[in-house]
């Protein structure tokens, strides 16, 4: 189990770090405009990634919904730490 936690733990830093960079990129956009951005890319790429995967495995709707959702609001999360107080 520590390892699967410091494995998530990991890839969720580098992740981090990659919004971080992708932000950077719009210094113009406010707080609410990074946070869309996010929501952007985790509804425009991770979710979309997501659901093929779980076409392809045959995994339940109701897995997808619950995993997507929390890739949803975890990118929101993280778009709100990187856009506070800039």
């Amino acid at each position: 189990m520590p390892a699967i936690f410091g494995c998530a733990y990991a890839f969720s830093l580098v992740a981090s770090a990659m919004l971080a960079w992708i932000l950077s990129a719009f210094p113009q956009l406010g707080s609410l405009g990074k946070m869309a951005v996010c929501v952007g890319i985790a509804s425009g790429f991770i979710v979309l990634e997501l659901g093929t995967n779980y076409l392809f495995s045959h995994k339940s709707r109701q897995w997808f919904l619950i995993d997507g959702t929390y890739r949803l609001l975890f990118y929101l999360a993280m778009g709100g730490v990187h856009s506070y107080g800039r």
